[in-house]
């Protein structure tokens, strides 16, 4: 009886020895992974901050040019305008005018389909 009793014993030994083997690799795959995905994360993080610098570089170097088309304005002028809300109010107006756009597609859409 004891020799069957040993061998239980045994038997469970082994069973929690490759349970906590499997819970181990299951760590380090999950580790692996949550790693994986940040590191991926932070990527099309950087590359959707790099995009949105370019197009910011983009919009600014535009409105420096309308800016400077006329004669009296200077670069110094441009970037004390920029720096004191030009920008902000630039984007304002364009979020304005983009609202409308899509306010009167909307309408026709409408007078179309009804």
């Amino acid at each position: 009886m004891t020799d069957v009793i040993q061998s239980q014993i045994d038997d469970l030994t082994r069973t929690r020895q490759a349970l906590s083997r499997l819970a181990d690799e299951r760590r380090v795959a999950d580790a692996k992974k949550a790693d994986e995905q940040r590191k991926t994360d932070e990527r099309l993080a950087s590359e959707a901050k790099q995009r949105q610098e370019k197009k910011a570089a983009e919009f600014k170097a535009s409105a420096r040019s309308v800016f400077l088309s006329n004669p009296a304005a200077t670069s110094e002028d441009f970037e004390r305008c920029w720096r004191d809300g030009l920008r902000d109010e630039l984007l304002k107006q364009a979020a304005v005018e983009a609202d409308a756009a899509a306010k009167r597609r909307s309408l026709a859409w409408y007078k179309r389909n009804f």
